[in-house]
């Protein structure tokens, strides 16, 4: 299904305006009412030039910066758009100041570099994000100057105030073994690190199996797990311990299939939950890429979703013609016969 323009942007802020309510409510420490202190943060980001054309939207890593998670968003549509975003946590109970100054680089001459600076006041259930539509125009970003190896560099330097009603997230570290619920050592691309046997079992099957069951990982102190990325290891175990991590933009691809893998329903279950919301970003909201997932991971409900919005004949042959036709599986295809069949009656 195909958003027009006018309801893709009315979509696209109400979102970034939410990008950070769908979290759980965290396991928190009260800290003081009225921090007024500021403290500054500089999320300086090399962007590959052919990522942002394939992606969108595209988030940088986050830094934490007064218990906050901060990203920068980039949106290519048909112009750079640039954001500061909160992430990763519960903020509907803060207010706070923060003042911004978004750039552009250009490497061959800094006074070139496109720089806006903006303050913006974030109140209880506010925006939590800021930034702007248009910040620079392809034809822009193409000069001489802002492109060097075929990347770009984006700069937000924030400084954040006046901060009440703080709620300092804690986060387990999955990195230091002393701490009391770990009993168990990882090994995953070449990097060590710590969790529960217990944790793990109690939302996986394929965990409870290999600690509790006959297989030779049951009395190992340590475990080298294959083929699986490190920092996406600990986003899965940051959805599945306290504070409980959100399901985003960012992370439901390879939270799906590592929730695939070991047979985590909660997670899969929170990854088709934030599918099945309209997304503003073409991509991540077309029935193409949704029915691909939904085959993949047997996401019922969300390919029902998209089945009962193809509305037409035409609408159900111009998948062919979507890149990610040549993924459909045979089960996809056979629906989507079934629904021609359907629409023709």
């Amino acid at each position: 299904y195909l958003l027009d323009l006018f309801e893709f942007i009315s979509l696209r802020r109400r979102v970034l305006a939410h990008l950070a309510r769908l979290t759980d409510r965290a396991m928190a420490t009260n800290a003081p009412n009225n921090v007024g202190a500021s403290e500054d943060g500089v999320i300086q980001w090399e962007v590959d030039k052919n990522a942002l054309l394939r992606q969108c939207p595209l988030y940088s890593p986050s830094i934490e910066v007064r218990g906050m998670q901060w990203r920068i968003l980039l949106l290519l549509d048909p112009d750079l758009s640039f954001y500061l975003v909160l992430m990763d946590g519960d903020y509907s109970l803060q207010s706070f100041d923060w003042t911004i100054k978004y750039a552009l680089l250009n490497h061959d001459n800094n006074e070139k570099s496109i720089v806006v600076q903006t303050k913006t006041f974030h109140r209880k259930k506010g925006a939590f994000s800021s930034g702007y539509v248009n910040f620079a125009d392809m034809d822009k970003i193409n000069e001489k100057g802002f492109i060097k190896d075929n990347k770009l560099t984006v700069e937000a330097d924030f400084s954040v105030s006046n901060i009440k009603g703080f709620r300092k997230l804690r986060r387990i570290d999955f990195t230091d073994p002393n701490e009391p619920s770990h009993d168990l050592a990882l090994v995953i691309g070449g990097e060590k690190m710590f969790a529960s046997k217990q944790h793990l079992a109690i939302y996986s099957p394929v965990f409870h199996a290999m600690f509790y069951g006959e297989f030779a990982e049951k009395n190992q102190k340590e475990i080298k797990l294959k083929d699986i990325d490190h920092q996406e290891f600990v986003e899965m175990l940051n959805v599945i311990y306290p504070p409980h991590q959100t399901i985003s933009g960012v992370n439901f691809e390879y939270l799906l299939k590592l929730g695939d893998r070991f047979q985590i329903k909660m997670i899969v279950d929170q990854c088709e939950k934030y599918l099945l919301k309209d997304s503003p970003w073409q991509r991540f909201g077309s029935i193409s890429f949704k029915l691909t997932l939904a085959a993949r991971y047997h996401l019922v409900d969300l390919q029902e979703q998209c089945l009962d919005r193809l509305n037409t004949i035409k609408e159900v042959t111009d998948l062919r013609n979507s890149v990610d036709f040549k993924n459909f599986s045979d089960a996809i295809k056979i629906a989507l016969f079934d629904k021609i069949i359907q629409l023709c009656g």
